[in-house]
């Protein structure tokens, strides 16, 4: 057999019994190969620096089980610790079977296996997110390459499955020895100079932005066995795209280590200076640290860090050995919330990103929102105790811990909990914060709210000024050459980018995306007592209603919205502009993407629409992830709002009158505020209006700004994809997307060949299709390092439920009554429409409620005709609250399942007051969510 086949070895002695070579063992998977070996295959077929290999399958193990004789699953039912002992013992002793002799006869026949091996057990269930199997069954090192030392090392591994503490463990994790068999992993011995563990992450406190690496000299069974003090160096990453820096380095007291014996085996040498020398150079260390990385981004870029074992040879070069998820984080959240579940919700998120997230934009938003979400309450100064990620994925999609968040603004600032989810959104019950704080502790928090008020009162004061420097930025790298750039500069300029988004100018941008809701939350609790039970709906007409009888909006994406009512009555007006919608003839997509010569050059249209993509045409649908063409590479979308809007006005449909609208609910809050309050605190209660306005428009402005940034992103993948093709690297120009923009750079800078980058592509693309497939999951628990759906059990264990809660329906003498959260004061009726996408917004006609699972900046042209809006999820400071408020459009969200409950077409009453909806019939049932595969 040459070293180039990769074909499965068939042996003719035992038919069943198939070796796998690491294309196979990665193709049948952990059920076949055991979790050590598939993970081997993944990282082989990923071009990381891994041995060559052949596994036995677990097959192979039960049928040597069944060839004892022996009643195994009563051994393994029972109690009986000589039932265990005599499997092991029939496993492991007298003749093996002529099956296996062939067996290893073929691997000895291998190139490269003709020298010292290693033999490794693989259990079905091992090295997964919910079981190590660490330190539970043998492998043994150094076995002379002759076929009667590897047959009794085959037969040891499997016997080692039949000890007390292995039968323990598989109790513990629900499994009995048939789905924890064990396949067998064979490979050549390294030669190791030095061998140990690393993590990326830090197992102590589970902080994503620590390396922690462990070694020993000589191999890695002295470490494994905790037989000696192992070196320890702990290596923080200082920002995204970065190499990692040594924050700290532990020699240990490493007296002892273990090689290879002569005759097979390890022996134990002591070592003369009694181990004070460091087991790697600090070159080593980071050459480590960057491959940990990589293989952590190739293996688990949205799962849980990583536990990895490697082992440098003698010729200096790291291999590695086995990659395992880290098991055994801490509990995320604090001692005060013992008992209480930790809920990661995607309330939050649904708005700008309910996409399934492609590794690239993953590796730019994730940074992003974990500095936007961590930039408070450290200006305050409060830090966590123990940082760890607010933002993670789950079958794709975004989650924020909002369980740990509410708890740290409380801890912090007494922000209240049951506020902060109404400001953020999602379905998660309300924890109970202690009736009772210190007045020390009242006196710290607010020290700290002063501190944060009066940085967020200077950063406002200078927003003009950070968003025209962010646009200067932006507008720079629009017209940066890069179709003539060399990759290492492109890399570069990739880094700069993201420096330059996440450098202190853009702290100011972040803070003001995560606190727009500061006044607007002041305001409701100021006027609670003087209108119980109506203090949030008076401060939103309040802010609402700032904008009657005014030009334009404060809004940005308010205002491209009536930008687009001004387009599309010019459009109306001019033939050539109503040709090229369709209204008059045949010009379809094509000649649309030509617009500026298809029509003359002093169309006002044209003039017009000119201006609308300057300011605007950065923008998309869904615009957050780089994937999306902008506006200004393809109005496609923006034709499509203009032709439904022409249309509308030439059938004689009328729009709502958005200004009649506000001035309403100005005249209704006026009276209200005049009734209720007292004449001396009315002038604080407009001011404190008018700042929960100019908020609201500053956290639009600062999305619009950040995401003005990837534009130019777009830009530099369009030349990347390309060149990165037709060197072979890649097979398809968008095959980028489905890399870290890490990887990116390394294949660019030289840090990377590019190896195996197609073979991942290939892989993530398969399970981002497999995901988009499913319905997202509203609520999730964390349990160490994994996430999972939240059940009933979850949700009887927390410890209180809001006042509102999202998902009610109640049964009223109306009909059925849907419970949200009212964002937008007012109330209107209409008939219900379903629109899942922007691009549906033509089935939305003038005087409809539109009912849709969330929105962001793209759906805001449908806002003027809508009647009512109500959403699935969403809190105050959700794109579709404050669009709704600067219309004055009654708006109720955190609706869960608002889709599934709703007939499209069912007449409704939406009350934004209270946060009710009603209609006609009984609520359908909802769908249950799916689960996603993993990779491969």
């Amino acid at each position: 057999m040459s070293a180039s086949d990769r074909t499965e070895t068939r042996l003719e002695t035992a038919p069943r019994i198939t070796l796998l070579d690491p294309a196979a063992a990665r193709a049948q998977g952990m059920d076949s190969a055991g979790g050590k070996g598939w993970q081997l295959a993944r990282m082989a077929h990923y071009a990381l620096p891994v041995p060559d290999f052949r596994v036995l399958p677990a097959a192979a193990a039960l049928a040597a089980v069944e060839a004892t004789g022996l009643d195994a699953d009563a051994a393994d039912a029972g109690d009986d610790p000589a039932a265990l002992a005599a499997v092991a013992a029939a496993l492991s002793s007298g003749e093996p079977p002529a099956w296996l002799q062939a067996v290893v006869d073929a691997v000895l026949a291998l190139p490269g296996f003709d020298r010292p091996l290693a033999v490794r057990s693989s259990a079905r269930c091992e090295d997964s997110a919910t079981a190590s199997f660490a330190g539970i069954h043998d492998s043994k090192l150094n076995v002379p390459p002759d076929a009667p030392a590897v047959c009794a090392a085959v037969r040891a591994v499997w016997a080692s499955a039949w000890s007390a503490h292995a039968q323990a463990y598989r109790r513990r994790l629900g499994l009995d020895w048939r789905a924890a068999a064990l396949a067998v992993v064979v490979m050549p011995l390294v030669p190791a100079r030095a061998a140990g563990v690393a993590f990326s992450c830090d197992p102590q406190t589970g902080a994503t932005d620590v390396i922690v690496i462990e070694a020993v000299t000589g191999l890695g069974e002295a470490l494994v066995g905790g037989q000696v003090e192992p070196d320890r160096w702990r290596l923080r990453l200082p920002a995204p795209g970065h190499a990692a820096l040594i924050a700290d380095t532990r020699i240990g007291r490493k007296e002892r280590r273990v090689l290879a014996a002569p005759e097979g085996g390890t022996l134990h040498e002591a070592v003369a200076d009694g181990g004070l020398r460091p087991a790697l150079a600090a070159a080593d260390v980071l050459a480590l640290a960057a491959l940990v990385q990589r293989s952590a981004q190739a293996l688990a870029w949205e799962g849980p860090p990583l536990d990895i074992e490697w082992a440098l040879d003698a010729d200096g070069r790291f291999r590695l050995l086995q990659a395992r998820p880290v098991t055994a984080l801490p509990r995320e959240l604090p001692p005060a919330l013992a008992g209480l579940p930790a809920f990661w919700s995607n309330g939050n998120f649904r708005d700008a990103i309910p996409m399934v997230q492609t590794p690239l934009d993953w590796s730019i938003a994730a940074p992003l929102i974990e500095a936007t979400l961590g930039t408070a309450l450290p200006i305050a100064g409060w830090r966590p105790p123990v940082p760890q990620p607010r933002a993670r994925l789950y079958q794709g999609r975004a989650y924020m811990a909002v369980t740990r968040m509410a708890w740290e603004f409380f801890e912090a600032l007494g922000f209240p909990p049951a506020r902060f989810d109404a400001l953020t959104g999602g379905h998660q019950p309300v924890w109970q914060p202690p009736a009772r704080v210190g007045l020390r502790t009242r006196l710290a928090r607010g020290w700290r709210l002063f501190r944060l008020m009066r940085a967020l009162l200077a950063i406002r004061r200078r927003a003009d000024a950070l968003f025209a420097r962010s646009a200067r930025q932006v507008a720079r790298w629009r017209s940066h050459d890069w179709a003539n750039a060399d990759d290492a500069a492109i890399a570069g300029a990739l880094q700069t980018i993201a420096d330059e988004v996440m450098g202190s100018g853009e702290t100011g941008l972040r803070l003001l995306l995560t606190s727009g809701g500061g006044s607007l939350e002041q305001l409701g609790r100021w006027l609670e007592p003087c209108v119980p039970g109506r203090g949030d709906a008076l401060a939103q007409a309040l802010v609402a209603g700032l904008g009657a009888g005014t030009q334009g909006n404060a809004i940005t994406s308010a205002g491209h919205a009536e930008a687009i009512e001004h387009l599309a009555t010019l459009a109306a007006l001019e033939t050539p502009v109503r040709t090229l919608l369709g209204l008059e003839g045949g010009d379809g997509r094509a000649a649309r993407r030509d617009w500026r010569r298809k029509l003359p050059p002093n169309s006002p249209f044209a003039l017009a629409f000119d201006d609308f993509l300057a300011r605007w045409g950065h923008r998309a649908v869904y615009e957050v992830s780089v994937r999306t063409p902008r506006w200004r590479e393809d109005p496609e979308y923006l034709f499509g709002l203009i032709r439904d809007r022409v249309q509308a006005t030439d059938a004689g449909t009328p729009m709502p009158d958005t200004a009649a609208r506000r001035r309403a609910l100005a005249e209704r809050a006026g009276r209200e505020l005049c009734a209720a309050v007292p004449a001396w605190k009315r002038g604080l209660m407009r001011a404190t209006a008018a700042a929960a306005l100019q908020e609201a428009a500053q956290r639009e402005q600062a999305k619009s700004a950040l995401t003005a940034w990837l534009e130019p992103l777009r830009a530099a993948l369009a030349v990347i994809g390309p060149r990165l093709v037709e060197r072979g690297v890649l097979r398809a120009a968008d095959d980028p997307h489905f890399l870290t923009l890490d990887e990116l750079r390394a294949v660019l800078d030289g840090r990377s060949d590019g190896r195996g980058l197609a073979a991942l592509v290939a892989d993530r693309r398969a399970t981002h299709e497999a995901c988009e497939a499913l319905a997202a999951v509203d609520l999730l628990v964390a349990e160490g390092a994994t996430l999972r759906p939240a059940t009933d059990v979850d949700l009887a264990a927390a410890r209180s439920r809001p006042a509102q809660t999202a998902s009610a329906v109640a049964a009223t003498g109306d009909g059925t009554q849907l419970i949200g959260l009212g964002v937008a004061a007012g109330r209107a009726q209409g008939r219900a429409r379903h629109v899942r996408h922007p691009d549906e917004g033509g089935r939305l006609a003038p005087g409809e409620v539109l009912l849709a699972p969330s929105t962001d900046p793209a759906w805001t042209p449908l806002f003027p005709r809508a009647a009512a809006i109500v959403l699935e999820t969403g809190g105050f400071l959700s794109h579709g609250a404050i669009v709704a408020r600067e219309f004055g459009v009654p708006a109720v969200v955190n609706v869960a399942q608002a889709l599934a409950r709703i007939a499209d077409g069912c007449p409704v009453d939406v009350d934004g007051d209270r946060g009710r909806v009603t209609l006609s019939g009984p609520p359908a049932a909802a769908p249950e969510p799916a689960e996603c595969p993993g990779t491969d």
